[in-house]
């Protein structure tokens, strides 16, 4: 029987990052990614971004973490800010990701405005995405 640990007041439940680094492969791991990304899953990401935080401070806390792992778990976390963005973009499309016919030749300062408009939509909400997910 396995050591549970106390969430106490946590958003989201820790991972077990351990397992998780033994067991977990890139394809399953990549499929994961691509299935939250095509379905636009925001909570699922910030729930697993949270929660390998989390399953990390808690393996740290028990002296089993290792160099190793943390960097495993970093790159993971990073897999899911770059999953994040990717969502943004679709949500958020700037004139430059796609080519839009209605910026043919004399509409530039409509193109820039666009283009700043959807960059600031795109910072203010993975900003929140992170705010959200940080443990």
């Amino acid at each position: 029987m396995g050591e549970q640990v106390n969430q106490g007041k946590r958003k989201y439940a820790a991972l077990d990052v351990l397992a998780m680094y033994s067991t977990l492969t890139e394809d399953h791991w990549r499929s994961c990614l691509e299935t939250a990304a095509t379905k636009g899953s925001v909570e699922k990401l910030s729930a697993w971004r949270y929660g390998l935080q989390a399953g990390l401070a808690d393996i740290n806390s028990k002296g089993l973490g290792s160099e190793k792992l943390d960097l495993w778990v970093i790159k993971r976390i990073r897999n899911l800010e770059r999953c994040m963005r990717w969502i943004l973009r679709q949500k958020y499309p700037m004139p430059g990701d796609i080519v839009i016919p209605k910026y043919a030749k004399g509409k530039r300062m409509d193109y820039m405005m666009d283009a700043k408009k959807a960059k600031q939509l795109r910072d203010r909400e993975f900003e929140m995405f992170l705010r959200k997910s940080n443990f």
